[in-house]
């Protein structure tokens, strides 16, 4: 049978390029996915997520810990592994053709002050985002630095996200609970009750600190077909299942705040 015009045109005519949604996540080591613990060699075990760096349509991290030199490949857990894997099972039960791009800017032992600065450098050369999610605070507060003065920062934070993608929802975060002294705790709280005076419209606070309750034993490399806690035996750190509830927090925010694809 002879092709119609219109038939050999559509046969010719590429697809349209599927919706791009794009998510940030910042923070420190919790957001990097920092194994506690476990050494490198250590956390490229079964649990750890391994990730290619810069593939279009991969998960890209910024500043993880482990990285093999020869491969360039992460072995850690970040939540935003899992933040990706469910947001790209909602497009697929959706019948949505969005590809799913989940960038994680985030380095060990930043205080929130210096993330500020690293994201007025990180931004201007990145896309607009969807979606960005921030947990940083946990040296603050360790080091006792000054409630109010870290709360300002994660408010300058989350502005220089809203001035860089005007349609952003911005997920926050409460600074998760670790094994730590009475003051440590007290300035933790404190900061963590001033995040939930803000009022921002599409900001939305996750209660990572309610929500995620640290064990005393927790996991390591050791354990790891055995430990059923969601924490790191350093008292600070997530087991890659801690890590994995923290995406999945995320994404239930998100799903409550109606930001996923449609």
């Amino acid at each position: 049978n002879t092709l119609t015009n219109n038939q050999m045109a559509a046969a010719v005519t590429p697809s349209a390029a599927p919706r791009v949604f794009r998510v940030g996540m910042f923070g420190a080591s919790i957001m990097s996915g920092y194994l506690g613990y476990a050494s490198e060699a250590e956390s490229a075990g079964e649990d750890a997520v391994v990730i290619t760096q810069g593939v279009p349509g991969e998960l890209l991290c910024v500043g993880a810990l482990n990285i093999d030199p020869e491969t360039g490949r992460i072995k850690e857990c970040p939540p935003g592994a899992e933040l990706k894997r469910l947001i790209e099972a909602h497009c697929k039960e959706s019948s949505l053709a969005v590809r799913v791009e989940v960038l994680t800017l985030a380095y060990a032992g930043l205080f929130s002050g210096e993330l500020l600065s690293m994201m007025e450098n990180f931004l201007p050369r990145q896309a607009p985002f969807d979606a960005a999610c921030v947990l940083v605070g946990s040296n603050d507060v360790g080091t006792l630095q000054e409630p109010k003065s870290t709360f300002a920062n994660l408010q300058h934070i989350y502005q220089r996200l809203f001035q860089h993608s005007p349609q952003v929802h911005v997920f926050g975060a409460t600074i998760p609970n670790a094994l730590t002294p009475p003051d440590i705790n007290e300035n933790r709280t404190q900061v963590n009750q001033l995040l939930t005076t803000i009022t921002t419209e599409n900001f939305h606070l996750v209660d990572i600190f309610g929500q995620l309750p640290f064990e005393r034993h927790g996991w390591t490399y050791a354990t790891r077909n055995t430990c059923t806690t969601h924490s790191a035996a350093d008292g600070l750190h997530f087991s890659p299942r801690g890590y994995r509830r923290i995406g999945e927090l995320f994404f239930e925010s998100m799903r409550t705040a109606h930001c996923l694809p449609q």
